[in-house]
């Protein structure tokens, strides 16, 4: 299934040049835009639980202050990227050091061991990276205030557009930063592209940006049943990937750290007689579609209306259930309470994918085994299919069949 087309904006001339915008069209749905940040996450250590639920909070407070009706901000995308980390530094050190031992040949076996043990760590030692996308639907406010800025600089509409996607952008991120995201930052195009690149073909670490730009970023590749196939730089990368319905997740109370194993748990590769030991290259993207209190508030109200029926309805007819219908009925009151006016919340709508990549066809068929054997102990189910577009930053709806945005 495409999912319509992909441009950059257009913003040269604009006085907004270090804007990277993109354009998304897809099929039978509202155009909008979108912005690729790059999000340094809470510092690593060890946190108490009160820590990670404070952090919770807040991150809860900056969606919150994006869902507002004066937010032109209309949906956020979360892309957590797991890659191979980087050794070389390691390596580096150690020859440094032996070159520059006197008593080098004496020294030997304990370069030796040096080196045995980055390659018994290799496998399991991770880089994970994660990313933001901040979704501009083009509803009839948000070109409502594109043309106003427009016609008071005297701009054209796509310099009002770039405008009032700055000055949103500018919020998100200011809201981002104080809710303990670390450094938050707002990526040009080399940059996006990258990001794009790597998350495609993982030959190119993320950081290597020097002269990506959209026209160069996208490698050949072929779809198929099992899998995508992308020529890579350094050989062909094999992904697939499948969705986790909101509906594949237990209606209960879920904690700041309820699907760390999928993120940072899922188990490297054993390798065989053709592939080393290697981690699990894969991306975890979650789009949330943000919905104003008094909306949301309208929904939830529907929804406790309904389940509380459905138990009337099973109590009447004698039916003794698994359980499954008081569970949800009481999920959708917590969600009435948490939605009461004066607590300052807002709805959304959920959706995560997963995408796994590997060396061959048998190595992403296992790293998809992992990864569902990790879902499992976050509490979620999970399958995989040959989708991989919805896990990139530039395209953070998630649906199944899609292969490749279409690009004018």
């Amino acid at each position: 299934m495409p999912l319509g087309k992909v441009d950059p904006v257009e913003v040269a001339g604009t006085g907004l040049d270090e804007m990277f915008i993109l354009e998304h069209r897809p099929e039978g749905e509202d155009h909008y835009f979108s912005v690729v940040l790059s999000i340094q996450g809470l510092a690593a250590g060890l946190r108490s639980d009160a820590e990670w639920a404070a952090a919770q909070g807040q991150f809860g407070a900056a969606m919150a202050s994006m869902a507002r009706r004066s937010s032109l901000v209309t949906g956020w995308g979360m892309v957590h990227r797991s890659v191979p980390a980087d050794l070389w530094p390691h390596e580096a050190w150690i020859t440094a050091r032996v070159r520059a031992n006197p008593a080098a040949a004496a020294s030997a076996p304990a370069a030796a061991a040096y080196g045995q043990t980055i390659d018994e760590l290799a496998p399991h030692v991770e880089e994970h990276r994660a990313y933001g996308v901040l979704i501009f639907r083009r509803t009839r406010a948000f070109e409502k205030e594109a043309s106003r800025v427009a016609g008071r600089k005297g701009a054209p509409v796509r310099g009002g557009i770039a405008q009032v996607i700055r000055d949103e952008t500018a919020r998100a991120v200011a809201s981002l930063s104080a809710a303990r995201m670390g450094q938050v930052t707002v990526l040009g195009e080399q940059r996006a592209c990258a990001v794009f690149r790597s998350f495609l073909d993982p030959s190119y670490p993320l950081d290597e940006h020097a002269g990506a730009d959209f026209d160069n970023c996208w490698p050949s590749y072929v779809g198929g049943d099992e899998a995508m196939v992308v020529a890579g730089r350094d050989g062909d990368w094999y992904t697939r990937a499948g969705t986790i319905h909101p509906a594949d997740i237990q209606p209960v109370e879920l904690g700041p750290l309820w699907h760390a194993s999928v993120l940072t748990g899922v188990e490297p590769d054993e390798g065989d007689d053709e592939v080393p030991p290697a981690p699990t290259i894969r991306t975890v993207a979650v789009r949330l579609d943000l919905i104003e209190a008094g909306r949301a508030r309208s929904d939830a109200k529907k929804h406790v209306t309904q389940d509380a029926a459905r138990r009337l309805k099973e109590e009447k007819q004698g039916r003794i259930t698994d359980g499954g219908s008081e569970m949800q009925q009481g999920a959708s009151e917590r969600r009435r309470a948490d939605l009461m006016p004066g607590t300052g919340h807002h709805g959304g709508v959920f959706t995560m994918s997963v995408a796994v990549t590997g060396r061959d066809a048998d190595d992403v068929l296992r790293g998809c085994a992992r990864v569902e054997a990790a879902a499992d102990e976050a509490a979620s189910t999970g399958s995989t299919g040959t989708t991989t577009a919805t896990t990139w930053p530039c395209s953070p709806r998630c649906r199944w069949g899609a292969v490749w945005p279409a690009r004018s």
